[in-house]
């Protein structure tokens, strides 16, 4: 059966691949150069309805510069010509029965370069609102000789850059950052802002960012993804650039990295690498899909691709790192090839401890737990995608994703849960030695087909998931209880062997039809098939050092089937600047599990029900926008049929095979608005979730403190998020830009506890001011100052909370002295307020300083650095989560003075040739 489903599908997606245009009608021509008459090929002809300015048909000039649109129907059009570096080409003509065979000769088109030698550009707005997107223009901010885009965007009023090259722009965490609309090592974000040169970037823009699909229909559905578009200066498109740096401390500490790139009309080309025994080689970055995980109870597990950081925190790790990225066209069909390539080698040593408090309606459970980690991860991964295109109104994109990844890991824990009299109540030793490896690949095929009547396209995809890893390890655990009647204890010592492999195939066709100018109809069906295996299993100790007796309590082998299928629909309204869509999903979902280690079956089946809509248009010369959207929550098999594990004795997962789906109706809306030429910025956010027989977590601590947990629905609550912020930033006569934020977050959730239901409010009101100034030779300041103060109460224990304030803050001030000397402070303060769940207040002061010389036209620059000079840092972190709250002290890397040598050059020239 499978296999039939995959086969129908493979040959319904090809029955539709496009087919050449016939013999006809047409409009031709040759686009050049209007001074040297070179071809330039690869030129965007578009073909514009002229009533309306819609598209209407799209092509690639070929090599010699020619193109054609066969068969247009009668009309009245606008030809539109762009090229890189070119102004832009506009001609009006008219297809009819006198006039249907159209030869526009040479088109010459006339460099840029050219038009401003002769003209002057009096002044230009330094932000812009166009539609959802905000558009800022760098050549109206003044940066330093050899400053990256980093730097950069930290001028920008509504952009925030932390100290790990995280982005939030309008409050929203940014998740991509491209380069002229394409992709540039689209894993790692930070190799973009920290490695390509402010000086090159002519604008900025920031904007929601919608699906391949969205944007081809015109459709919403759902996807936006905060980004970030940088868009070239015409003088940088074509040359070489890059940096290196070398690194060494006064203890063993070092660092040494360098990135070279190479740009021109048909590609972009750079690599990157790096070494180094106290941070991270690279970036720093550690997101994306390469990742695997090491959960919170010692064991290595692999997300889908089998890749990634271990979740512990702190430490000193030591990295090497190197990747390739090359990004182009080949050829007038073969539009566009993106490829990038990643290898990472990290280990990481180091200590945390923790104090869980858990609050039963009984009393209280202090947990205290100290963690030495000692862990391993060579990676490899490599992600590709092209654009293939037939004619103007056929495409067809592709995108591979294949990972590998080997790691190690040993992880000892010392753990004792008292009650809040401090009496012990067990104590635990364990050692976790595990060590495994993973591979996966996955893949899609897309393509978009204009059809014959105007807002009528097809959209058809085809995917497929393949994944294996294999772990192995070693479990030893001394664990004493304390009992009234008599103490306990016990030895656990097993050899474990996991493997689990996956496979899955997808597809998704689209098809929009119109239903009058403004009026379009579209559906969508989805079917998803998705198939695991997985093999656990548990020896004990035979002999010391040998374990070959098998513990059927701990293992399992199961076979997991999962297939769904769906059916939406949905109308899309669009009049003036404004646009309205509302529709719904039903999807049929059915899980089959087999356990093929003790005999058994178990099968559940869901039909859904998913609404959505959405608005957006002009309100007082600002962009406003609503959405809201009905999901059904599925509970997950682990949550159903959960594989028993002895990894951590003091928690004991079960299953509920009687879990029903919650409903999450989730509505945000948003308000952008630019006026004064740029100088102010106003975006107000809101967003409301509401989730009905929501499953929440269900748990049983008994007296000598070992919890049992399981899921279970509630009927008669719901759980709640509230969410909103207001900021804005005005730029004042002096240039220093002011913002201000003001957010309030506020959280109801449920759970069980020892059969007891406890309600927990978790509400947070903070304000973000943030003060920008530069004076070009002088002084560069940056100082953002986060006050919030936050309310947890839970319903157990009414008397107690764990209400207080806090303070993030921090300072960029950097002085410009003579003679090339520049010196930096960095400040970043914390400020945790005493509880009455925590007595102690906490604050610690970071403060790094540098002296910096530059030499050579200031692409060489030395520096001598001291970090942590009041040696304060250390790692911290406060949480609350159901009814546990916990403190986390984990260790980090601490005072040292570093020397360093950075060289940076750049060799760029006119993105055309004449």
């Amino acid at each position: 059966m499978e296999k039939r489903c995959f086969y129908l599908t493979l040959i319904l997606f090809i029955s539709i691949l496009p087919a050449r245009a016939q013999d006809g009608g047409f409009v031709k021509g040759t686009v050049s150069d209007n001074k040297v008459l070179i071809p330039l090929k690869n030129s965007s002809v578009n073909l514009l309805r002229a009533k309306d300015s819609t598209l209407y048909l799209s092509v690639r000039a070929d090599k010699d510069g020619r193109f054609v649109f066969n068969r247009p129907v009668d009309g009245d059009y606008i030809l539109l010509v762009t090229y890189r570096g070119y102004a832009d080409y506009v001609h009006r003509l008219s297809v009819n029965e006198k006039h249907r065979r159209i030869d526009l000769g040479e088109i010459g088109m006339l460099l840029k370069a050219r038009l401003l030698n002769e003209v002057v550009i009096v002044g230009s707005r330094a932000v812009t609102l166009k539609g959802d997107t905000i558009q800022y223009d760098a050549r109206s901010y003044v940066i330093e000789p050899n400053s990256k885009v980093e730097d950069l965007l930290t001028q920008l009023p509504g952009i925030q850059v932390d100290q790990n090259g995280k982005i939030t722009a309008q409050g929203k965490e940014v998740k991509k950052v491209l380069v002229d609309g394409e992709e540039f090592f689209s894993d790692d974000p930070t190799l973009v802002t920290r490695n390509l040169r402010g000086d090159m970037i002519d604008k900025v823009q920031v904007y929601d960012e919608k699906s391949e699909t969205a944007k081809f229909t015109g459709i919403e559905d759902g996807v936006r993804d905060k980004t970030v578009n940088l868009k070239l200066r015409e003088d940088s498109k074509k040359g070489y650039f890059g940096n290196a740096e070398a690194s060494k401390a006064t203890n063993p500490f070092y660092l040494g990295k360098g990135m070279v790139n190479y740009f021109s009309k048909e590609a972009k080309v750079a690599a990157f690498g790096g070494l180094s025994n106290y941070r991270s080689a690279g970036s720093g970055y550690t997101g994306g899909s390469r990742n695997f995980v090491l959960s919170g109870d010692g064991e290595m597990s692999f997300n889908f691709l089998g890749q990634g950081e271990p979740q512990q925190r702190g430490g000193i790790p030591v990295s090497r790192e190197a990747g390739l990225h090359y990004d182009g066209t080949a050829g007038a069909e073969l539009e566009g090839v993106n490829v990038d390539y990643f290898f990472k080698s990290v280990s990481n040593e180091g200590k945390s401890n923790s104090i869980v408090r858990n609050n039963l309606r009984s009393g209280i459970q202090n947990t205290y737990s100290d963690q030495d980690f000692d862990s391993r991860k060579l990676s490899h991964s490599l992600k590709g995608g092209l654009q293939l295109t037939f004619d103007s109104t056929s495409r067809i994109t592709g995108n591979i994703n294949a990972n590998y990844a080997d790691a190690n890991n040993i992880s000892k824990y010392n753990t004792v849960i008292r009650d809040e009299d401090s009496l012990m109540l067990n104590n635990s030793s364990r050692v976790l030695d595990t060590k495994g490896r993973g591979a996966g690949v996955r893949g899609n095929m897309q393509l978009f087909k204009r059809l014959a009547k105007h807002r009528r396209t097809l959209v058809a995809e085809l995917g497929f998931d393949l994944s294996e890893t294999n772990n192995e390890g070693r479990l030893y655990s001394e664990d004493t209880f304390y009992r009234a009647t008599g103490d306990s204890s016990g030895i656990t010592d097993q050899y474990k062997s996991y493997l689990l492999t996956g496979r899955g195939i997808h597809t998704r066709w689209t098809y929009t039809e119109p239903l009058g100018k403004k009026l379009t109809f579209d559906l969508t069906y989805k079917f998803d098939l998705n198939i695991r295996r997985s093999s656990r299993l548990s020896y004990n100790a035979s002999s010391p050092g040998e374990y070959s007796q098998l513990d059927s309590s701990f293992s399992s082998r199961y076979h997991f089937r999962s297939m769904s299928n769906s059916m939406g629909t949905s109308l899309n309204y669009k009049f003036g600047h404004a646009f309205f869509d509302a529709g719904i999903d039903v999807q049929s979902t059915g899980f089959k599990q087999t356990d093929l280690f003790r005999g058994g079956l178990f099968e559940r089946d869901f039909l859904l029900f998913n609404p959505s809509a959405s608005f957006s248009g002009k309100v007082n010369n600002g962009n406003f926008q609503v959405f809201y959207r009905g999901s059904r929550t599925l509970p997950q098999i682990e949550q159903l049929q959960p594989v028993r594990e002895n990894t951590n004795p003091l928690y004991e997962v079960l299953g509920n095979t009687s879990l029903r789906p919650s409903f999450n109706h989730t509505i945000s809306a948003n308000y952008m608005a630019v006026r004064k030429m740029g100088r102010q910025n106003l975006n107000v956010s809101a967003l409301y979730s509401l989730v009905e027989s929501p499953i929440v977590q269900n748990s049983v601590t008994d007296t000598l403190g070992k919890t049992t947990l399981f899921s279970s629905n509630l009927n008669d609550r719901n759980l709640s998020t509230f969410s909103t912020s207001a900021g804005g930033t005005v730029t004042l006569k002096n240039k220093m830009t002011v913002s201000v934020r003001l957010s309030l977050d506020n959280t109801v959730s449920y759970n069980l506890t020892n059969g007891a239901e406890s309600k927990i409010i978790d509400r947070r009101y903070s304000t973000s001011v943030s003060l920008n100034h530069y004076l070009p030779k002088k002084v560069r300041l940056m100082f953002n100052v986060v006050p919030s103060y936050t309310i947890n109460t839970s319903s157990l224990q009414a008397g107690i909370n764990n209400n207080g304030f806090v303070m993030n803050s921090n300072c960029f001030l950097m002085f410009y002295l003579p003679f090339k000397f520049d010196i930096t402070n960095t400040v970043n303060q914390v400020y945790n307020a005493a509880t009455q769940y925590f007595r102690e207040d906490f604050s610690q002061t970071t403060w790094n300083v540098s002296v910096g010389r530059s030499f050579s036209k200031q692409n060489l620059k030395l520096t001598a650095s001291m970090n942590d000079v009041l040696n304060q840092n250390s790692g911290f972190s406060r949480s609350m989560k159901n009814n546990l709250t916990v403190q986390n002290n984990y260790s980090t890397v601490r005072r040292y003075v570093l020397f360093s040598l950075i060289y940076d050059f750049k060799k760029m020239g006119p993105a055309g040739s004449e």
